[in-house]
């Protein structure tokens, strides 16, 4: 994935967390919301790298 294009998954994935948890984060100020929604898309763009790691590990054990 190019750079440009996480960018755009990030916008994307930033949006619907803010929809996700209107509720949950209604009290927050608006610039804690968007603090807390960059933090969210940022543990899942680890942990989803994390995961296609390993996952990429494991079809080359069974590969050989």
């Amino acid at each position: 994935m190019s750079r440009e294009t996480l960018q755009i998954d990030r916008d994307h994935v930033r949006k619907k967390v803010l929809e996700a948890f209107s509720k949950e984060i209604s009290r927050l100020s608006e610039d804690f919301r968007e603090i807390l929604a960059d933090d969210m898309v940022t543990a899942f763009e680890n942990r989803m790298t994390i995961l296609m790691k390993i996952q990429s590990k494991e079809l080359m054990k069974k590969k050989d």
